[in-house]
């Protein structure tokens, strides 16, 4: 991540970032770093005490993110995880920060820990500035009161290249499509089950044991004949589309910005049956300590427009923000997909929590393919 300082960090910030990683690419991508999660707090820093202490993805550990909250109060404590399981197992620990970063489909799980304090949201300055869009996506509220304060979000999808092959029709069906032999770069997890369940006309996040078991297997079991490699760092899948080796990936938006800035003719499907927007956000930890109008402030921070254009210029991601968009640059915005993110949430389908036992079956699938069963 940006600020971990392990080789390749900062080029990960697309691939570590916000849930997208699964525990067994996590744990890889740990032990090639040398990182280990015992050495992560797990009690309050107590230097600084009654500072808000934010813990949070790699990458957004960084002053750029909250420039108000440390013109008011100074820096924040901060401290990276590099997963939300994690990040939770930690917080059920004893670890008590006040402000964390989970995604959405990490919070129905947090919720049902006890360990999130609801939002007021009128002590958010910014709340109303928030995409609707964002407040209504599941799991951001319970029982009529708020625990989320939406604050990044983006798009999984297909990164092609223009000059290498003619599309008719952007759809999922691009990455089990038998002319792409050898030339595909697949991610390394389950979304490629997802992506063939919306291939095939299927509910992705609830496919029944019968297509897991039948069609979606059998199309998994192609995809594994016409990809050469799966990727776990996506810098990986970048150069290989940077030199022809691939001529399209399962891509994030970061890797949308890494390669035009190299100049490459490259397009970001819209595919039919859907783009996949994940979001994340800002909950309060109830054992939290700092001051509560502190962390409110910072949570200000976190949503202030110069945020958000610093985010989506940088990162490559959009933001909660409505006032983010008319401040960012538009040539980034274009090259993005981002123009208009109301009409990309009409078209996306937001990735929210599945059921665990049929996401184990998932994985237990992906793995059986993936091992030449």
């Amino acid at each position: 991540m940006h600020l971990m300082k392990q080789p390749n960090v900062d080029r990960l910030v697309g691939d570590l970032v916000h849930g997208r990683v699964d525990r067994r690419e996590l744990m890889g991508f740990v032990a090639t770093a040398g990182l280990a999660f015992a050495a992560l707090p797990t009690t309050r820093a107590a230097a600084d005490a009654d500072m808000v202490t934010y813990y949070t993805w790699g990458g957004y550990d960084i002053p750029e993110l909250h420039q108000p909250f440390i013109a008011k109060y100074g820096e924040p404590n901060t401290a990276p995880f590099g997963g939300t399981e994690e990040a939770l197992a930690k917080i059920r620990a004893g670890y008590e920060p006040d402000v964390a970063h989970p995604c959405l489909e990490d919070m129905r799980t947090w919720y049902d820990a006890n360990v999130l304090a609801p939002i007021d949201t009128t002590k958010v300055a910014n709340w109303d500035n928030i995409f609707p869009q964002m407040l209504d996506a599941g799991d951001v509220s319970f029982d009529g009161a708020y625990y989320m304060v939406p604050f990044d979000w983006g798009n999984s999808s297909i990164l092609y290249r223009t000059d290498l092959i003619e599309v008719e029709e952007e759809s999922w069906c691009m990455m089990f499509d038998e002319k792409y032999e050898g030339r595909i770069a697949a991610r390394n997890s389950i979304a490629n089950v997802r992506a063939a369940a919306a291939c095939l006309g299927f509910d992705m996040f609830t496919p029944t044991d019968e297509q897991l078991g039948g069609p979606i297997a059998d199309l998994l079991r192609v995809q594994r004949r016409l990809v050469p490699f799966f990727w776990d760092d996506q810098t990986t899948a970048e150069q290989a589309v940077a030199n022809g080796e691939a001529v399209m990936m399962y891509a994030w938006n970061s890797a949308v910005v890494e390669l035009k800035k190299q100049g490459l003719p490259i397009a970001y499907a819209n595919p039919k049956e859907g783009r996949w927007t994940w979001m994340c956000g800002i909950v309060r930890v109830v054992s939290g300590r700092a001051d509560e109008q502190m962390q409110y402030d910072f949570i200000d921070a976190m949503l202030a427009p110069e945020t958000g254009k610093w985010l989506i210029e940088n990162y490559g991601y959009g933001h909660a923000n409505k006032q983010s968009f008319e401040i960012a640059d538009p040539t980034t915005l274009d090259e993005l997909g981002l123009t208009d993110p109301i009409a990309v949430f009409e078209r996306g389908v937001f990735l929210a929590a599945g059921d665990p036992a049929t996401e184990a079956k998932m994985v237990e699938l992906f793995d059986s393919v993936m091992a030449g069963f």
